[in-house]
């Protein structure tokens, strides 16, 4: 209905993202980033479309993308915490740590997120494995 709408563009790449339809998904958030340059939500749903399908270092592009356009974990719970699994998917487990124990301080939602706990623990876990296999 609205094919120059990025909003209503964006909600439809949700909607496809919710039935499993990453590839339609990933189309309308391309479309809503053609349509607002700018669009941080853009960026890193499609950074979520390619983790999904298995495209980590796709995913990382535009993450970073989606971070130079404004996306941050410090106003957004949600960010941070896909931000540090798509980190600790790509085998950056001392970045994931470090960036979590940052993210802490950005307030109680930060402090109390039980995926960012996961993910901490996680990535220390592996880190502790590789420190002692090299041992």
């Amino acid at each position: 209905m609205y094919p120059d709408n990025a909003a209503a563009i964006w909600s439809l790449g949700m909607a496809y993202y919710y039935n499993n339809e990453y590839d339609k998904a990933l189309k309308c958030y391309k479309k809503s980033t053609e349509l607002i340059p700018n669009l941080p939500k853009g960026y890193e749903f499609m950074s979520v479309m390619y983790l999904m399908k298995g495209e980590n270092e796709k995913a990382m592009e535009y993450l970073e993308l989606a971070k130079n356009y404004g996306a941050n974990a410090k106003n957004d719970i949600y960010f941070a915490e896909y931000e540090h699994l798509l980190y600790y998917k790509n085998g950056l487990y001392t970045k994931t740590m470090k960036s979590i124990e940052k993210a802490y301080t950005y307030g109680k939602h930060h402090k109390n997120s039980e995926s960012l706990k996961k993910t901490y623990e996680a990535a220390k876990t592996k880190l502790d494995s590789i420190q002692s296999s090299k041992l």
